[in-house]
């Protein structure tokens, strides 16, 4: 009775791009269950509404490390000292961060960084 059930799910995820794997000892239901979420263009598992909030959220977390050290001040030569990386991939960061917020020099990085809490006067 399993077979039956299963043979047509099968063919249904292999044209789906995330392997799947279906037990025979599951109900036809419980397979279905399965199956629904894993379809192209959804995503298995609980739905999450965007929740980006600030444009920080924008920033990965290495991003929003370098930028953290930026607004502080710090140089490209210090904080590739501190990230253990070469002074190059700081600026490089630097441009990252620039271009996806929109700003195009430090003092408005450093507004930013007042107006979103990551620095007090």
């Amino acid at each position: 009775m399993g077979g039956q059930y299963a043979a047509r799910p099968a063919r249904a995820i292999t044209a789906a791009t995330t392997p799947l794997y279906i037990f025979q000892d599951r109900q036809p239901p419980a397979i279905a269950a399965i199956v629904r979420p894993a379809r192209p263009g959804r995503r298995f598992g609980p739905m999450k509404k965007n929740t980006k909030t600030t444009p920080l959220d924008a920033l990965s977390p290495r991003e929003l490390e370098v930028f953290r050290l930026v607004v502080e001040g710090r140089t490209s030569k210090e904080i590739a000292g501190v990230m253990g990386v070469k002074p190059g991939t700081v600026d490089t960061y630097r441009s990252r961060i620039m271009e996806k917020l929109e700003i195009s020099d430090i003092a408005n990085l450093v507004r930013l960084a007042i107006r979103y809490g990551l620095i007090k006067l």
